[in-house]
């Protein structure tokens, strides 16, 4: 009796128990192979019964095009991203906008927040306790979306009638509802060749036409949730401009950069740290791992780690490690600048979310936003930033269920050190006609702009920037911490004060 010998299957496929490939189906798998198949000595066997399942071993069996899988230093699964997806067009995917998108992200986050690291660099956060939030979404690219027109309009048109149906066929809710659960304590000029919007980004020209002519003085109130946060300045009465609706709707998006990179001045050049705005010449390194993101930037002599995760536990903050290492031979002094935007929209049931209804959807989450009374504070005491929304005198009592949050937390950025050298708040002047690649503020080394009652900025016309001015000597390197995320103040000084531990990213890991 002859016996059949079956085709041998890969280590993947011998540990799930699967089946081995027919003939047919392994043909069609070597035709269509965009690369050819890995021999069989380069391969790293992995038997499920025999190591133990905390234990992994590099393989490059299922890296694809993008990079390839490692282990990190932890000894856990990692993903190097490898592929310059602005030079190599299998990167684009299709979507229903029809835009150019070759964001590819990874997903990290705990108990609390959620988080969309992306390939480009930035990093998005999630909250989703009281209803879906984005506290910084990405939205530059969305001037190239059809902003007006026929079909936007008859796409407003369709959803109010299905919020109306919606609406009428709503039960109304008991009197004995329960109220949510409050949040607990738990001077370099712009070069022609940068100018050329090389990589999807919003060209100078156009930027520089969204330039305000202000003179009102820097808006730093903040109707504050208790005496104790009280500020010392109130804000100066400011005149509302008017401007334009088509402008409006333009410029709301403008400079929605999403922010979780940073910018580095040496005293003679200025580059931004994320892959998307990188300076010609970097060499760059992007790591997506469990539950963090890791970026490397080699340019001009520094070395550029970011390290951003979120730190294990109910924390509704992510949390970056920004390492600077002088790698020349001469002691240098740079300025780093940590952004983080403040894009806030609130998610609401969508029924119809694809084109042309996804325009007229981010134009109501747009709307909702200015019925907020919104304001911007420096926390000097704690070198923090935060962004609060306050509720319009319409609005329901907070114990009310309601399908909008008119509530919500404060949005911050956090120095753990509790010390900086600068704060910029307003997004318009900070990155001006320079864009995302070369901000106004950082190039030309001055202060922070006015911010105007009525901006065609609006209504979300703030940005969250803090400065750090340092000397390295050679081969020096020093690590800078933040924490971007929302909270009430109580609370927010409360877990501050837990996570300032130098191995919160290792007990991150372990955990």
């Amino acid at each position: 009796m002859t016996q059949t010998t079956r085709p041998r299957r890969s280590s993947f496929l011998q540990a799930a128990d699967v089946l081995p490939l027919s003939r047919r189906q392994r043909w069609l798998r070597l035709k269509f192979r965009e690369e050819p198949a890995i021999p069989d000595e380069k391969l790293q066997a992995f038997d499920a019964l025999v190591e133990p399942t905390h234990v992994f071993a590099p393989t490059p069996e299922g890296s694809g095009i993008f990079g390839k899988w490692t282990v990190d230093q932890a000894g856990l699964p990692a993903y190097d991203y490898e592929l310059d997806q602005y030079a190599d067009a299998r990167a684009k995917f299709d979507n229903s906008e029809g835009l150019d998108r070759r964001d590819h992200w990874h997903q990290i986050g705990n108990r609390w927040v959620t988080a969309l690291a992306s390939n480009d660099g930035t990093v998005q956060v999630y909250l989703g306790d009281r209803g879906g939030v984005f506290l910084n979404k990405f939205e530059a690219l969305q001037t190239d979306r059809p902003a007006a027109g026929i079909i936007s309009f008859l796409a407003q048109i369709v959803l109010a009638i299905i919020r109306l149906v919606a609406r009428i066929q709503m039960p109304k809710a008991p009197d004995t509802a329960q109220p949510f659960a409050a949040q607990s304590a738990a001077t370099q000029s712009i070069r022609m060749e940068t100018a050329k919007n090389p990589r999807d980004t919003l060209g100078i020209e156009w930027l520089r036409g969204l330039r305000e002519e202000v003179n009102d003085p820097l808006l730093k109130s903040y109707n504050l949730l208790s005496t104790q946060d009280e500020p010392v300045d109130k804000a100066e009465a400011v005149t509302p401009t008017a401007t334009s609706q088509s402008a409006s709707k333009i410029a709301a998006t403008a400079y929605a950069y999403a922010g979780g990179f940073g910018y580095i001045d040496d005293g003679e050049q200025v580059w931004a740290t994320a892959f998307r705005y990188r300076p010609s010449g970097a060499t760059v390194k992007r790591r997506f791992g469990i539950s963090y993101m890791e970026t490397e930037m080699d340019y001009r002599n520094v070395r550029a780690t970011r390290l951003v995760y979120a730190p294990h536990g109910d924390y509704p903050l992510v949390m970056a490690d920004v390492t600077l290492e002088n790698t020349g031979t001469k002691p240098m002094t740079l300025k780093h600048y940590e952004y983080w935007d403040v894009n806030v929209q609130q998610l609401r049931l969508e029924w119809l979310r694809g084109n042309p209804f996804g325009v007229a959807n981010d134009a109501e989450r747009r709307a909702l936003g200015k019925q907020f009374a919104s304001s911007i504070n420096y926390r000097a005491e704690e070198g923090a930033l935060e962004f609060r929304q306050d509720p319009p005198p319409n609005a329901p009592p907070a114990d009310q269920p309601s399908p909008v949050d008119w509530y919500p937390a404060p949005v911050f950025l956090a120095d753990m050190d509790g010390v900086t050298d600068g704060h910029y708040i307003n997004k318009a002047t900070f990155f001006g006609a320079g864009g995302a690649q070369q901000p106004d503020t950082v190039r030309l080394r001055q202060e922070d702009g006015a911010l105007q009652a009525n901006s065609i900025f609006e209504p979300m016309p703030y940005c969250m920037v803090l400065r750090r001015d340092i000397t390295l000597d050679a081969g020096q390197k020093r690590t800078l911490r933040y924490a971007y995320g929302a909270a009430l103040p109580e609370a927010r000084r409360a877990m501050l004060g837990e996570l300032k531990s130098i191995e919160t990213f290792d007990e991150t890991q372990e955990n």
